[in-house]
């Protein structure tokens, strides 16, 4: 008999993080691969190539997937209603899909005729839409029911998958003719096997079959569902157009050269975003439970320590990274280091990305829908307007200059709004000593990174540029006093069972344990 219990928080918070390493090691094998196989000319059409789906991703969405979460945050795995509420959101956002493809469709024959210029990319643009439309869009949907129920052992190998899937198809078609089309291709064949096992894991927590009856049985929920998804939308296309701002400028004013250099570097600042959605995704259901359960010390210490590890583990990599910019651009390849200013700016997107992403749930959890996207229009207006004044001046650079900068600002606008949901003062559980050892850290780890990678020759100054930047990072962290004791506990805490050291008690209701002095009863998350 399998287990389908729902997962706790700790542990999919764990398998967020592996997901995350293992995608994004693989996103960077296969990131250097198809570039050093494809060229920088073609990665530049191909940026334009998947324009459209990026932004069709954030238009074909009223946030349905957000609101079954919530509706299934309370069910049991394999309960009837499951798939009662499921099959019609599924519907709905199958056909939501296929009409807002078909718009962007249009749109894309127009501009690609005429501003931007490139009209032979048409085709392969429509064929990455309908890749999207079949595949993706499904993938996504059975997602929602593995986050709902914190399924992350099976959310991360479906990933993973995925992303092999990907690395295989990209590698074998780009030595038989590194082409666009083939490049197109392995695009759309990446996400169809990951379908496959998506719906293979899912039946551990869904019953893949319904019932007329059962159907007509779920269709009331849909209006309930889509009203309160209805609220985030706004903002979720605010989101997908703040992120494409800078391709569609640059696609437009510069070279194909600067573009697909531009473009891998925010290819690769998307695989540390995607830390944040990784967390964020079974953040919400654990804060639904929270609010519930009326347990506002709970709620507080998942959000605020969410925020606090998120930025702590992305100010690391931005740190790093943005320090060894130059050596990681030219692993690429010819051309692709002129966009290392680009990826430094762009690496400091990911945490302050993270952070909005937590004080977004923790609005949402305490039905606040409406304001964070109010929050993120204001941000793709800023946005867009720092991308003009800036990109026309400074071309990528200024393009990634803007986009850290608006998210910047929404950090600052959100957090005005998500102190007031809190039941405590944001300084008693992130002491303000410790976020200002944070920006030494990464102030330390950043001179450390970008003194070596520009000193020492490349390769060997790539290696010990990331090598120490992180170890100075971590060394200036922990000095001066960036850990508290909360952290202190759970890291004794992960060493008792890596040491397989009874420790003699249950998993503790907050989704960060914290060892109290003695071992009380406790529930699981």
């Amino acid at each position: 008999m399998m287990n389908t219990r729902r997962g706790e928080y700790s542990e999919s918070f764990a398998f967020g993080v592996l997901s995350f390493a293992s995608v994004a090691a693989l996103s960077l094998v296969s990131g250097v691969a198809v570039a050093r196989i494809y060229g920088i000319v073609t990665i530049g059409r191909y940026a334009l190539v998947a324009a459209p789906v990026a932004v069709l991703w954030q238009v074909s969405t009223v946030r349905e997937q957000v609101g079954l979460v919530r509706a299934l945050a309370t069910l049991s795995p394999r309960d009837p209603r499951v798939t009662q509420l499921f099959a019609p959101v599924l519907a709905f956002s199958t056909a939501l899909t296929a009409v807002a493809a078909a718009a962007t469709a249009v749109a894309v024959r127009l501009l690609y005729a005429g501003p931007i210029g490139h009209p032979e990319l048409f085709w392969p643009a429509l064929a990455n839409i309908a890749g999207y439309v079949f595949f993706t869009n499904t993938s996504w949907n059975l997602d929602s029911v593995l986050v709902a129920f914190r399924a992350g052992r099976q959310l991360f190998w479906a990933r993973l998958w995925t992303a092999a899937s990907y690395l295989a198809a990209a590698v074998a078609f780009g030595l038989l003719s590194p082409t666009l089309w083939w490049l197109t291709i392995a695009t759309i064949l990446s996400p169809a096997a990951g379908l496959v096992l998506r719906l293979l894991l899912t039946s551990r927590y869904m019953r893949l079959r319904i019932s007329r009856h059962d159907l007509r049985e779920g269709a009331p929920i849909l209006p309930g569902v889509v009203h309160f998804g209805l609220k985030l939308t706004p903002g979720t296309i605010a989101d997908g157009l703040t992120g494409q701002a800078g391709t569609w400028l640059l696609g437009a004013i510069s070279p194909l050269a600067t573009l697909g250099g531009y473009y891998r570097a925010l290819l690769l600042e998307n695989r540390f975003v995607e830390l944040g959605f990784r967390v964020n995704e079974v953040l919400f259901p654990t804060l639904v439970e929270r609010r519930a359960r009326r347990d506002p010390k709970g709620f507080d210490r998942a959000v605020v320590d969410s925020a606090r590890y998120l930025a702590i583990g992305l100010l690391c990599a931005a740190a790093v990274g943005g320090g060894c910019a130059h050596g990681l651009m030219t692993l690429y390849g010819p051309g692709f280091s002129r966009a290392s200013n680009a990826l430094a700016l762009l690496l400091l997107v990911p945490p302050l990305a993270g952070v909005a992403g937590v004080q977004t749930h923790a609005l949402t959890a305490d039905e606040r829908p409406l304001a964070t996207s109010m929050v993120a229009i204001g941000r793709l207006a800023l946005v867009i307007c720092l991308t003009v004044t800036f990109g026309i001046w400074l071309g990528a650079t200024g393009a990634a200059l803007a986009l850290a900068l608006g998210y910047a600002a929404s950090v600052s606008c959100l957090q005005l709004l998500v102190r007031r949901h809190l039941g405590g003062p944001l300084s008693a559980l992130w002491l303000r000593g410790e976020a200002a050892a944070l920006g030494l850290a990464y102030v330390a780890g950043f001179g450390t990174s970008r003194a070596l990678d520009r000193l020492v020759p490349w390769p060997v100054g790539l290696a010990a540029g990331i090598g120490a930047g992180f170890a100075v990072f971590v060394a200036a962290f922990v000095v001066c006093g960036g850990l508290n004791e909360r952290d202190r506990s759970r890291l004794a805490h992960l060493g008792r069972k890596w040491a397989r050291v009874p420790a003699g008690r249950q998993h503790c209701s907050s989704p960060f344990p914290t060892p109290p002095p003695s071992p009380p009863d406790r529930t699981r998350d």
